[in-house]
């Protein structure tokens, strides 16, 4: 029983960072894209 909660919280927290990362991912490319219209 603990055992698959601690997965589920894994699983959930590894999809919460990768979900993250993306958007800052996203975040960076549209900052970079603002830079290089002005420059």
């Amino acid at each position: 029983m603990f055992v698959a909660r601690a997965i589920m919280v894994i699983a959930l927290s590894v999809s919460a960072l990768s979900i993250f990362a993306y958007q800052g991912i996203e975040v960076v490319h549209a900052i970079s894209d603002l830079f290089s219209k002005k420059g």
